[in-house]
């Protein structure tokens, strides 16, 4: 799932109608930031900004349903995201992404904090619990993370 450009420039992401599309992008508008005031920033990696939707497999669920996500920004710890779910702290995901070199990863996470935005939609942010080479993980995440949507 991908932002793709739309008419007059607008985005639509994949997953979502083109009305919630629309609230998606708004959001994100309001939501971006400058830089952090010196000494404000509680991470231990610098973060940056990157848009990018997915679906997030939900790994502590027994069906492992996949969620539309929209990525708002991102470091070698976490990611901040919205969604139209609320995902609970601690709750853990995992998405599919295009590795360097063509092999794809899988990265798994855990909610640190929630909170619910507008209009239906959250923020959140994870942690980053690991980082597996497609071909070394468990064919059980395999399967979750790579099935159709």
């Amino acid at each position: 799932m991908s932002a793709v450009a739309g008419a007059g420039g607008s985005r639509s992401y994949a997953g979502f109608s083109s009305e919630r599309s629309a609230v998606v992008a708004d959001l994100l508008r309001e939501l971006a930031i400058g830089p952090a005031p010196s000494g404000a920033e509680k991470r231990g990696a610098p973060r940056k900004r990157a848009e990018r939707a997915f679906a997030a497999v939900l790994l502590d669920e027994p069906s492992q349903p996949r969620v539309a996500i929209v990525t708002r920004d991102i470091s070698i710890s976490g990611v901040g995201f919205i969604s139209r779910r609320h995902f609970r702290d601690g709750e853990r995901f995992a998405i599919g992404i295009e590795g360097f070199g063509g092999e794809g990863k899988i990265l798994v996470a855990r909610v640190a904090w929630s909170r619910y935005l507008s209009k239906g939609m959250s923020l959140m942010g994870a942690a980053f619990l690991q980082a597996v080479k497609e071909s070394e993980a468990s064919i059980a995440l395999r399967r979750a993370v790579t099935r159709g949507v």
